[in-house]
Order: structure tokens, then C-alpha cells, then sequence
């Protein structure tokens, strides 16, 4: 049994709002600036017909060295996304991102909570460089466990929830990947021992997100690719259709619709035992 992550402890770090938190031995984890909040939308507050129109969709980010040519790009789409769900009619929209990197890369991960301030959550994105300031080998793979276990702790409390990952690199390990050990600094998986059902588990199960979308960023190099990782994640979710995966250059003018579509078929699936 691999480690479970403590939703109940990541939740209350993450509600504090410390400067700096640790999820994980030996993972450091800066806050980004945070948005004013709007009151008007906290707990009992929501309209019960409101809530049935709101929206959390979470950003998972990779922010290493290898996302700095197409950074740009991916900080635009992230943009262009939240702005398309804000636009559409009917909907109250809060974002929040993780940005994660790998271990021994300074800084740490970063991560925003959910907020309705769109020109918060976009000056915050902006603010996010890709960084390669390590203390040991750099390799191919990422800590992409720290982005997932991050996200088990934000406030998701909207009727239809999301997580839009995007990156150009798998996770530790040989199961994601094809990489010998010198492009692995931890071929054996994570060192945390963080445990990739149980995690997804969670996010699907008791954050009740519907819909996991995986956004692959094609990598300058070849040789490197997400595929292996996207096929593990699908088979430990065990859960059709709730993970998908495009190409980030693949997306067209309907993306936005196809993501809620998507979560709420998701729901209605759920509460049909389907």
C-alpha cells in the first residue's frame, strides 16, 4: 500500500495560508500572491442555483527548465481557457493553478487557491517561470506526484469541478516512461512513495472532480513524450472517459464547451453507477 496523502492536513495548510508549506518530506512549497476574496461566495452563501452554475477548474502546471520555450504559449492558452469559461453564459468561474517542478529544483512548487478574480488568477500565471536551479542531476522526468497531491488540498466546492494538467514531461519512474536510469534520477518510482491510484482516487472520488484533462506540450526533444504516463494515469483512474488528453496546439474554438460538456456527462454518469 503506498502512501495516501492526508487530504484533511493539505486542506487546512492550504486554508492558512502560510507563506511556505511542506506536503511532502524534502518538497517546499511557495505560495504565490494572493487575490482579495470575494465574501459574497463563501460556504452557505451560495445561491443553491448559483452553486448548480459554478465552476472550479484547477491548472495543473509543469514549470521546469524543459517548458521555457513554449511557456509563453501555454501561460496565453491557460489564460484563453479561463477567459472562454468566464465568457459563457450561466456560469460563475473560480481558478486556481499548482505549478510544480522537480525534486531538488529551487524554487519549490507554487501553487494559487481558487478565486473568481480572473485578473488576479492571470497576473499570478504571468508571474510563473520555468526553473531549473538544481542541487543534485537534472533528468528527464518531473515531480508530477507534488502537482496531484497539491491538488487534493485546494477548497473545491463548485458544482462542476476540473483539472486541466499541462506539460511536456512523464512522472518518476519506469512505468511512465521508457527512459534508462541515467535519465531517471528515481527509476523506481516515486521517493516519496506517493501512490498514483490512491491519489487519483481522491481527486475523482472525494474532491468529486469529473473531468481530468491532460494537455500534452510537445517537447523540443523527441525522445521525450507523455504517452506512457497518460496511458498509467487512465489505468489507475479505472474510470472511462474521465481522464482525456489533446495535443495543447490541438485545441480549437469549442475546447471550453467540450470541457464542461465533458464534466457533466461525468456527473450524471456518477450518480447513474455508470
Amino acid at each position: 500500500m503506498g502512501h495516501v496523502p492526508n487530504v484533511a492536513s493539505i486542506a487546512d495548510s492550504v486554508n492558512s495560508r502560510p507563506e511556505a508549506i511542506t506536503l511532502s518530506k524534502g518538497v517546499s512549497v511557495t505560495r504565490a500572491k494572493q487575490p482579495v476574496y470575494d465574501s459574497a461566495y463563501k460556504g452557505e452563501q451560495i445561491n443553491k442555483d448559483l452553486r448548480l452554475r459554478s465552476v472550479d477548474v484547477l491548472f495543473i502546471l509543469d514549470a521546469t527548465m524543459s517548458m521555457q520555450p513554449v511557456m509563453d504559449v501555454t501561460k496565453s492558452k491557460i489564460k484563453e481557457i479561463a477567459t472562454q469559461i468566464m465568457k459563457s453564459d450561466g456560469y460563475e468561474l473560480r481558478v486556481g493553478y499548482v505549478a510544480y517542478r522537480d525534486f531538488d529544483i529551487e524554487p519549490g512548487a507554487q501553487f494559487l487557491p481558487f478565486t473568481y478574480d480572473l485578473k488576479a488568477f492571470v497576473s499570478s500565471v504571468e508571474a510563473v517561470e520555468a526553473h531549473s536551479r538544481c542541487k543534485g542531476q537534472l533528468d528527464e522526468p518531473e515531480d508530477v506526484f507534488t502537482g496531484l497531491e497539491m491538488a487534493l488540498g485546494m477548497d473545491w466546492k463548485s458544482r462542476v469541478r476540473a483539472v486541466i494538467h499541462i506539460g511536456d514531461a512523464p512522472a518518476h519512474g519506469k512505468a511512465f516512461h521508457d527512459f534508462g536510469p541515467g535519465r531517471d534520477n528515481f527509476i523506481n518510482g516515486d521517493p516519496e512513495g506517493r501512490n498514483l491510484k490512491d491519489m487519483l482516487r481522491f481527486l475523482r472520488v472525494d474532491c468529486k472532480v469529473g473531468l481530468y484533462m491532460f494537455l500534452q506540450v510537445p517537447s523540443p526533444r523527441k525522445t521525450i513524450d507523455t504517452k506512457k504516463m497518460v496511458a498509467a494515469f487512465k489505468e489507475a483512474a479505472a474510470a472511462d472517459e474521465w481522464i482525456q488528453d489533446k495535443e495543447l496546439h490541438e485545441m480549437q474554438e469549442d475546447f471550453v464547451s467540450g470541457v464542461l460538456d465533458a464534466v457533466h456527462s461525468s456527473i450524471v454518469r456518477s450518480k447513474s453507477g455508470c
